[in-house]
């Protein structure tokens, strides 16, 4: 997945789902806090890593809906 997505701070929405992406999602997407919803469904050969992850929660301070079904989160911590 490109990691130039995270330099689109203005950005409110992404679907990004049945992407036929792969790999870890870039560590620049937690720089999205402007997003309100983002979709990255039925990307089966996509992941996740932990700290992007918080991050983006953490940051994303206006996000409302996060689908991230049929998405690898093997790399999770729990």
């Amino acid at each position: 997945m490109p990691s130039e997505f995270g330099d689109l701070l203005a950005l409110t929405h992404l679907n990004l789902s049945l992407g036929s992406f792969t790999g870890v999602i870039p560590s620049k997407f937690s720089h999205l806090s402007k997003l309100v919803s983002l979709d990255l469904s039925t990307n089966d050969e996509m992941t996740i890593e932990s700290a992007t992850l918080e991050k983006l929660i953490v940051n994303a301070t206006h996000l409302r809906e996060l689908t991230l079904d049929r998405l690898d989160m093997s790399l999770i911590k729990p």
